[in-house]
């Protein structure tokens, strides 16, 4: 038979299961919220296919065409990138418990400048001027980091834990 202290500890585990359960339930839901507010944004932009929204695992994805952002071999934002990271943004801004993760990308264009060597450095570049212009509009700074994989196609916008 169960002692009373067991029981009483069953009691405990089950109730911080419980507050648990209830606390990840409320982030999925803030989460599907978020998601919808982008689709509902970016509503255009999604039919046209400059942008792609992903919710998967606890994370959402936000892709952009590089078109859209950036020229050829540039890391200055096209105004029309900025028309879509500033709806983006908006967005972000209103998810206060989350990591915002900005991939920036680069073109198949190999490139050799002095301000960019190589194509990784114009991938940085990127990373840190969609941070900077997210953190312009609202995201908070200490949420947001910056990542460049090197050479792969597109650019990338997640939010992520």
């Amino acid at each position: 038979t169960l002692t009373t202290l067991s029981k009483l500890v069953l009691v405990e585990l089950r109730k911080t299961l419980e507050a648990e359960r209830s606390a990840e339930k409320v982030e999925i839901q803030q989460l599907s919220g978020t998601y919808q507010s982008l689709v509902e944004q970016l509503e255009s932009e999604l039919r046209s296919g400059e942008v792609e929204i992903e919710e998967l695992r606890g994370r959402l994805q936000v892709r952009a065409l590089d078109q859209i952002l950036f020229d050829s071999g540039s890391a200055e934002l096209e105004p029309r990138g900025r028309e879509v990271l500033a709806k983006v943004a908006k967005q972000l801004a209103k998810v206060s418990d989350r990591r915002v993760r900005v991939e920036g990308h680069t073109d198949d264009v190999p490139i050799a400048t002095a301000r960019f060597p190589s194509n990784w450095e114009l991938s940085v570049g990127r990373a840190a001027t969609v941070a900077r212009f997210l953190s312009e509009q609202g995201v908070a700074a200490e949420r947001l980091e910056s990542f460049a994989p090197g050479h792969a196609a597109g650019d990338r916008l997640g939010v992520h834990e």
